[in-house]
């Protein structure tokens, strides 16, 4: 298994407008979907 030590983060726009920034922790696959795994950047 490859590790990434390369931070990722996202901004996402709630149903209001706002934009909360999220970091990526972790990705898997089940069942031909993808899950991603976020905690929001304080």
């Amino acid at each position: 298994m490859e590790e990434n030590n390369e931070r990722e983060f996202y901004t996402l726009t709630d149903e209001e407008g706002n934009e909360i920034e999220f970091e990526l922790i972790g990705v898997t696959e089940y069942k031909g979907n993808t899950y991603y795994a976020m905690i929001p950047v304080e």
